[in-house]
């Protein structure tokens, strides 16, 4: 047959012959039983070790969100109670400096107070993350 009448069916042939000339030739060989059951059961050990360790690693994050949590209020909480002393030491200070910054020390505070506690929240996240015993026994089966 040349390329020519493989390209264009005649117009005799009916639309199913091209697909049962295609797969006339195909005889797949079955594998032996056994040997199938073993891959299967080696594929199903890496599918439980794949949930096992994303398990372990959403309760690694989790844990860790809780503690920046807890860590971020607790600094928040501690700076505001102190806020009142830290005003006054500013004011004096941005005083002698100029008087229109002054006027916004307690503006000033309470930013700084939020992004000493988003900061300490996002150190405590990476410190929480980082001292995590599945984490530190997963780099090393890595290695």
């Amino acid at each position: 047959m040349n390329s020519d009448q493989q390209n264009n069916p005649s117009p005799n042939s009916q639309p199913g012959d091209e697909l049962r000339q295609l797969f006339d030739g195909f005889s797949p060989s079955l594998s032996d039983g056994r040997q199938f059951l073993r891959r299967l059961d080696r594929q199903l050990r890496a599918v439980e070790e794949v949930r096992r360790a994303s398990r372990a690693t959403l309760l690694r994050c989790r844990t860790a969100v809780w503690i920046a949590a807890l860590i971020g209020v607790l600094t928040g909480t501690l700076l505001g109670a102190a806020s009142p002393s830290i005003i006054k030491s500013l004011s004096a200070i941005l005083s002698t400096v100029s008087p229109v910054v002054s006027e916004y020390s307690s503006m000033i505070i309470y930013l700084l107070i939020g992004l000493c506690s988003a900061l300490t929240a996002i150190l405590a996240f990476d410190l929480a993350s980082s001292f995590s015993p599945s984490r530190s026994a997963e780099n090393q089966s890595e290695k």
